[in-house]
């Protein structure tokens, strides 16, 4: 596959991945579509932490590829997103889903901060992190007005 090929592909797989956050959205905004306002929020958050556990990898792949030696403080930081998500899907049953919603947005709103700067990442994926940024936390915000 050629370079330019496989940042087309990963353009529309970033894209196609900003439908969860959407579907995850319209669930909390309008339960009327079928799923419970909680079940939907329970979802939403779940696929948002998944997300994250996947930039999590991402940052550590790109940092161990960068030079012979990694960055160990890069490393140590690149699994606190996945860590991060993990904790705040474990609030939403306990104390409502605005406090999941709020931990997921400045959860991505760094990640995304940080990948868009990083010299260890292609820029062509800087651009995409900050649309993928901008779709998740939209998704995100406008479910936790919801809430």
């Amino acid at each position: 596959m050629s370079n330019s090929m496989g940042v087309r592909l990963a353009w529309a797989l970033g894209l196609a991945g900003l439908i969860p956050f959407i579907a995850g959205a319209l669930a909390v905004c309008m339960p009327s579509l079928g799923l419970a306002q909680a079940g939907g929020a329970a979802t939403f958050c779940n696929y948002a932490a998944c997300i994250l556990s996947f930039l999590s990898g991402v940052r550590w792949g790109a940092d161990g590829r960068r030079t012979e030696r990694a960055d160990g403080g890069v490393l140590a930081l690149s699994v606190l997103p996945a860590l991060v998500a993990w904790i705040a899907t474990l609030t939403g049953p306990f104390t409502g889903y605005r406090w999941t919603f709020v931990i997921l947005i400045a959860a991505f709103a760094i990640q995304g901060a940080w990948d868009m700067r990083s010299a260890a990442l292609p820029d062509w994926m800087g651009r995409l992190r900050a649309l993928l940024t901008l779709g998740a936390l939209g998704s995100l915000m406008a479910a936790l007005i919801a809430t």
